[in-house]
């Protein structure tokens, strides 16, 4: 056999083998939907969820107490605040990292159940 007789054939079987592949697809079914029932989501109300935080007098969010828990491998943010807090700058200000910190979500993670575990998982 020649190679062009060859090439060929194998075209033919490729193009038999791919057609075999496809099909019609099957039909979906076209149900409308049942009277009464919305087709659309409505959108969401607007509720608070929380009530608003008051401002402090210096303009930022007071946070609350931090947490204090302290293990041989795990100190949480109430541990540092010890050290880091009533720090001023040479105005008088207040600089102490604990004042801007204490609201924040990282300040509050050893609050959070996942979070611990997490690091239990990895300590």
């Amino acid at each position: 056999m020649s190679p062009r007789v060859l090439v060929s054939v194998g075209l033919l079987l490729m193009a038999l083998l791919l057609g075999a592949c496809g099909g019609t697809p099957p039909a979906s079914p076209t149900t409308a939907p049942a009277p009464g029932q919305p087709t659309a989501t409505p959108p969401p109300t607007a509720t608070t969820i929380a009530p608003p935080t008051a401002a402090s007098a210096s303009g930022g969010f007071e946070g609350g107490t931090l947490p204090a828990g302290r293990n041989e491998l795990f100190s949480a943010s109430g541990a540092c605040t010890v050290c880091h807090m009533r720090m001023t700058d040479e105005a008088g200000k207040d600089v102490s990292i604990d004042s801007h910190w204490r609201a924040s979500i990282k300040a509050q993670a050893a609050r959070d159940p996942y979070f611990l575990a997490s690091v239990r998982a990895e300590v």
